[in-house]
C-alpha cells in the first residue's frame, strides 16, 4: 500500500507526500525508533482558480484564497478540498480536477467530510454555525461534473435549530 500524507497551506497548494521508512533500529539497540523520509509526489494548485476569480472581483480576502479543509478518499483516490467557499475534487494519482463547485458557501469552508459510498459531502464554515450536506455525482469519467442538489442545511443559535430540506 501507499504511505502518503496530504497537506494544504496558505500558499494555495495542496501537496501529496510519499512517506518511507529509511532506517530502523540497529543490532546494538533494536528498540531504536524508525526514521522516515518524505518526498513531495504531487502538488495541486488553486492559483489559476483564484486568478479567474480575481479577474471578476479584485477584492478577494486572504482567507478565501486558501484550501482550508481537506478530505481524502483512499478507496477511490480522491481529495476533496474547500478553497474559500468553493469545493474541488481532485484525482490524487494525477492531480486532475474531477469536480469543481463554485460558491457553495459565502464564507471560507473549514470542515469537510466526504463519503464516496453515498457521494454525500458535508461542509461547514468557521464563521457561522451552518452545516450543509451536498449530494455529489458519482466519481467516474462519464459522470457529470456538477453538484446535483443541496440535501440538508442546518443552522443553530443558542435557542433554536433550523433545518431546511430540498
Amino acid at each position: 500500500g501507499r504511505n502518503e500524507i496530504v497537506t494544504s497551506g496558505r500558499d494555495g497548494r495542496v501537496n501529496i507526500w510519499d512517506v518511507r521508512c529509511i532506517a530502523t533500529g540497529s543490532l546494538a539497540d533494536p528498540t531504536a525508533g524508525k526514521r522516515y523520509g518524505v518526498r513531495r509526489r504531487l502538488t495541486l494548485s488553486v492559483r489559476q482558480h483564484i486568478s479567474q476569480k480575481k479577474s471578476i472581483d479584485d477584492n478577494i480576502p486572504e482567507n478565501m484564497r486558501v484550501c482550508g479543509a481537506l478530505s481524502v478518499d483512499v478507496q477511490q483516490d480522491l481529495i476533496v478540498g474547500g478553497v474559500g467557499g468553493d469545493i474541488f475534487m481532485w484525482n490524487m494519482l494525477n492531480g486532475d480536477v474531477m469536480l469543481q463547485c463554485p460558491g457553495l458557501h459565502e464564507r471560507p469552508i473549514r470542515e469537510i467530510s466526504y463519503c464516496a459510498t453515498t457521494s454525500v459531502l458535508t461542509t461547514s464554515t468557521m464563521d457561522d454555525s451552518t452545516i450543509c450536506m451536498w449530494k455529489l455525482p458519482k466519481y467516474g469519467p462519464d459522470m457529470e461534473r456538477v453538484a446535483l442538489a443541496l440535501s440538508v442545511c442546518a443552522t443553530s443559535s443558542d435557542r433554536t435549530i433550523t433545518t431546511a430540506l430540498s
